[in-house]
């Protein structure tokens, strides 16, 4: 398994393990792409865009405030429902070190991927 397949597939299972997603494609949703986006990009080998990463941040960052809302409103979540927002949490922070790095790399490599 190449690298590129191994961050999708990390993904993947993390938010399929809380719940989230049961299919590529839902997971394609998530990043703010057509169905095909996740087969299609492990197809090449290529890594998900800093663009579907940061819609994929933000769509689990709504998620978590639902979360939080629901506790906060006085209701008591079921221990999987605290167990998929600690794996949410997990995810979130790890795409946007994924961003981060992403980021900092072109910064200093101007026209790395």
């Amino acid at each position: 398994m190449q690298v590129t397949n191994m961050l999708f597939n990390t993904i993947y299972d993390s938010l399929f393990n809380a719940g989230v997603v049961g299919s590529q494609s839902e997971l394609s949703e998530l990043f703010g792409m057509k169905q095909n986006y996740v087969s299609s990009r492990k197809a090449k080998n290529e890594q998900p865009s800093v663009t579907a990463l940061m819609t994929l941040w933000l769509e689990l960052d709504e998620i978590q405030k639902e979360f939080h809302a629901f506790v906060k409103s006085g209701e008591t979540p079921t221990t999987e429902e605290w167990a998929a927002n600690a794996e949410i949490f997990i995810l979130r922070n790890a795409i946007w070190e994924e961003i981060r790095s992403t980021l900092l790399l072109r910064k200093k490599c101007p026209g790395a991927q």
